[in-house]
């Protein structure tokens, strides 16, 4: 295995079944372009959907740099593990997501390592915390999902 620059782990208890949480991030992930977009957006590359090893999709960060790679799906298995790697842009490296249900709610959490591919993010991470810039964008993305699936359950009660 590669050394990395970067390691981060990130999780957050969402409040919501995990079948939920798993589409909703999934239905994300392939381009929905929906509750994270402020902070974070995907398209995917082809045909083959990131549900699938060999799926891929282009990723836009948006923060203090606006940073862009491309990420496939090496293994998953269906609402509990998604491992990607991280192939071309402004990084390199993987990234593992869990999702572990915990009763009525869902316990997700992301590990990321990474390293800069690009001499924008080479030159950045001299002055700027790489790692806590990421941890900010996926924490945003958690607080986002608790925000959208509550407004969802107002809009629509059981």
């Amino acid at each position: 295995m590669q050394k990395t620059k970067f390691n981060t782990f990130d999780e957050s208890l969402i409040n919501a079944d995990l079948h939920t949480v798993y589409e909703a991030m999934i239905l994300e992930f392939s381009g929905n372009k929906g509750w994270w977009k402020r902070l974070w957006e995907s398209e995917p590359v082809d045909i083959k959907p990131i549900t699938e090893p060999g799926g891929s999709i282009n990723i836009t960060v948006h923060d203090i740099i606006e940073g862009h790679f491309s990420a496939r799906t090496v293994s998953i298995v269906e609402k509990e593990r998604l491992d990607i790697e991280f192939y071309a842009g402004d990084f390199i490296g993987n990234a593992t997501w869990l999702w572990k249900s915990e009763g009525d709610k869902t316990r997700v959490s992301q590990e990321w390592h990474a390293s800069p591919n690009s001499l924008k993010f080479k030159l950045a991470s001299q002055i700027i915390n790489i790692e806590k810039i990421h941890s900010k964008v996926i924490t945003g993305g958690f607080q986002a999902l608790n925000k959208f699936l509550a407004d969802y359950r107002v809009q629509n009660p059981s």
